[in-house]
């Protein structure tokens, strides 16, 4: 088994439970479950041997009270996303040459 420890910046902890892998740019995506933050790795994952990346917010997927994000994924091509809610589902169609 290969180990890949993804590192927050600063010290306040999130709660995540939406890991994804983007096939298009070969970033992990990491949304946290509160307040919505989008985490992306700084590089891409080659998926080859441990590694260490440290993780940059790049947006926010904006969570309504009482509607934490409890899962994501990812369609095979990178064109399709979804964000799962408690009691519901958002879909998200990429256009080409857009990012997550």
């Amino acid at each position: 088994w290969d180990a890949l420890t993804l590192i927050f910046p600063g010290v306040h902890q999130h709660n995540a439970e939406s890991l994804i892998y983007d096939p298009l740019t070969h970033h992990l995506y990491i949304i946290s479950r509160d307040d919505g933050s989008v985490w992306r790795t700084e590089r891409v994952w080659h998926e080859a041997g441990d590694a260490t990346m440290k993780l940059v917010q790049v947006g926010t997927k904006r969570s309504q009270p009482h509607r934490p994000v409890t899962g994501a994924d990812i369609s095979r091509d990178g064109r399709e996303v979804l964000v799962k809610h408690y009691s519901s589902i958002l879909y998200y169609c990429r256009e080409p040459g857009e990012d997550l």
